[in-house]
């Protein structure tokens, strides 16, 4: 059984639908990926299993419950945390004050705010200041700290590396065997993909709201992520 599992989800915005049947699995201890072009439904499919949507309950599975439709607020208790795109940092609040509002669910486990820091050790240099004062990557570090605070089981984050230098993308994906070795499964959205190619083991490509391709990363050519992005 897969940690998540996701069968024959549909989602709408009104009376527009965003996403059609979309199954998925995405396993523990394990980096899975969706890729896509602008529209193709993949924020959707991470806000409805963030608990931001309204599925049937059993369109999504979360260590074997059923948990579609559930309130984010459960969601993230029984351990799925969001870096939404964008990072939705508080502007209000400093880097410190973002970090510690992960911690608010209330669930026991090891990330705090020290292993955050040793994670990505530049926030501990501007821990006072105000979170969006910080360069678009180092607010991206915050994002994702943030959602570690809450000592998920699985990490959901969506288009990681928009906007960002390589630079610092690479920073970025260098915490990602230290986040998998804490036991935290990770499922990201990746506009770049030879990135997504180089640290999943899952990729999943979505195109008009349904998932066009799904196969190991390690098989995919060239050509077969090309059809199914672009849908030629």
């Amino acid at each position: 059984m897969s940690l998540l599992e996701v069968e024959n989800l549909s989602a709408y915005y009104g009376d527009f639908q965003a996403l059609f049947d979309v199954s998925l699995r995405a396993d523990a201890g394990k980096v899975t990926a969706i890729i896509g072009a602008n529209g193709a439904g993949k924020t959707t499919f991470m806000r409805a299993i963030a608990g931001f949507q309204s599925p049937p309950r059993d369109a999504i599975r979360f260590d074997g419950e059923q948990i579609g439709g559930m309130k984010a607020s459960r969601v993230v208790g029984k351990g799925i945390a969001l870096v939404p795109e964008g990072r939705k940092l508080f502007p209000s609040l400093t880097v410190e004050e973002n970090l510690l509002i992960g911690s608010y669910c209330g669930r026991r486990g090891d990330w705090n705010l020290q292993r955050v820091y040793g994670l990505f050790p530049a926030l501990e240099q501007k821990r006072a200041a105000p979170a969006t004062s910080l360069s678009g990557g180092q607010q991206q570090m915050v994002a994702i700290g943030r959602a570690l605070m809450s000592n998920p089981r699985i990490l959901m984050c969506d288009e990681i590396s928009l906007g960002l230098a390589p630079i610092v993308i690479k920073d970025i994906y260098t915490a990602f065997p230290s986040i998998l070795a804490e036991g935290v499964s990770i499922l990201i959205v990746e506009q770049d993909i030879g990135q997504a190619l180089a640290v999943a083991e899952d990729v999943y490509c979505f195109q008009g709201g349904r998932i066009s391709l799904s196969a190991k990363a390690s098989q995919l050519t060239r050509d077969e992520i090309s059809a199914a992005y672009f849908g030629v």
